[in-house]
């Protein structure tokens, strides 16, 4: 369907679980102008078990190599970032990322909004990417964007990053 390999990105890198987490991926961006800059980083344990486990314990009798990893995903990231390139953040993107997102649903305290409430709804294409909220009291359709806001999903915080001294 267009979308093989797809599963060596976000969603493979920990099992439905949880417990069994492989990596994580951090992407910082910024917008100046007119300007989009994401800066991406990436963290996969291929060979160490402990303490949690790692590729190589899950693809038992298999194995794999650091090289293959790292070929494999700059390979798969390449084709989708010439994709986007080429059509944006177009429908098929789109729903690619949709599939692998572990957000949406998520309950977040919005602090520059006196702490009111969100729920997670997703991204939207026509606020450039803005990650979409709903306001748990009023219902209403919320655009955050990557403002200087930070987005602490493990605390349910979105707050305003405070300025550089």
């Amino acid at each position: 369907d267009g979308d093989a390999g797809a599963e060596a990105g976000p969603a493979a890198t920990a099992m439905p679980d949880q417990a069994s987490k492989v990596g994580g991926i951090l992407c910082q961006s910024t917008i100046k102008g007119r300007e989009f800059s994401v800066s991406i980083g990436i963290g996969l344990n291929v060979d160490n078990a402990r303490p949690t486990t790692c590729l190589n314990a899950l693809c038992l009798p298999a194995r794999v190599t650091r090289e293959a990893v790292l070929a494999a995903i700059l390979a798969r990231y390449e084709a989708l970032h010439a994709e986007f390139e080429r059509d944006g953040f177009a429908p098929r993107l789109q729903g690619l990322y949709e599939r692998h997102w572990l957000h949406s649903g998520q309950r977040v305290r919005l602090e520059a909004e006196g702490g009111r409430e969100a729920e997670v709804l997703g991204l939207s294409v026509a606020a450039g990417g803005a990650l979409l909220a709903r306001c748990a009291a009023s219902g209403e359709t919320l655009e955050l964007l990557p403002d200087g806001n930070r987005f602490d999903f493990f605390s349910g915080l979105v707050s305003r990053r405070a300025a550089a001294p």
